[in-house]
């Protein structure tokens, strides 16, 4: 499986950031609300660090569809993210990153983001995502949790059915890695 970056941007922006990943020889894969996928590409980490209609660049775990309202779902994203090869492309992708990581357990939290623009709405809160989230990357990669002054940071988004789970390069516009230095800003 590919390793594969995600891009997130404001709404209406889709369109302009994947023209930005093009331009700067990244493979656009998908496109969706708020988010671009993509292949590296010819792309160095550099220009990818530049990328102006970015607000955050991720290296992309998977997407995880049909997640229902009820509280079942919790068991669901937690049972999807399990499988240690789902998170080896992002691995790889923060590596490349983040040298500084290897050859240790690097400490991490998840971040839950939430929202469901229909009714019913979501029996369960973005902390619970974030708990069953966790579990499932304790458990695949023992790393230990860590709320504050934390390696990693693990993003998890719900909108609506639709799970996107990704770990965080680039935090913000200012193109800053993400290192636990800039976690608390």
């Amino acid at each position: 499986m590919a390793s594969l970056y995600l891009a997130t941007t404001d709404g209406g922006f889709e369109e302009i950031l994947s023209a930005e990943v093009a331009q700067q020889g990244g493979i656009v894969k998908e496109i969706r609300q708020g988010k671009v996928v993509f292949e590296r590409g010819t792309a160095n980490l550099s220009t990818l660090r530049k990328l102006k209609c970015a607000h955050a660049i991720l290296a992309f775990v998977r997407f995880i569809e049909n997640v229902p309202k009820d509280r079942a779902a919790l068991e669901i994203l937690e049972a999807a993210l399990l499988d240690k090869e789902a998170w080896e492309p992002a691995l790889l992708i923060l590596q490349e990153w983040r040298p500084d990581l290897r050859g240790r357990l690097p400490t991490f939290r998840v971040t839950a983001h939430r929202r469901c623009s229909v009714r019913p709405k979501h029996q369960y809160s973005s902390i619970e995502i974030s708990g069953f989230v966790g579990s499932a990357l304790h458990e695949t990669m023992r790393w230990p949790v860590r709320m504050e002054n934390f390696d990693v940071e693990v993003q998890a988004w719900l909108l609506d059915c639709t799970a996107t789970v990704a770990i965080s390069l680039i935090y913000s516009c200012d193109a800053k890695l993400y290192t636990r230095d800039s976690a608390g800003r």
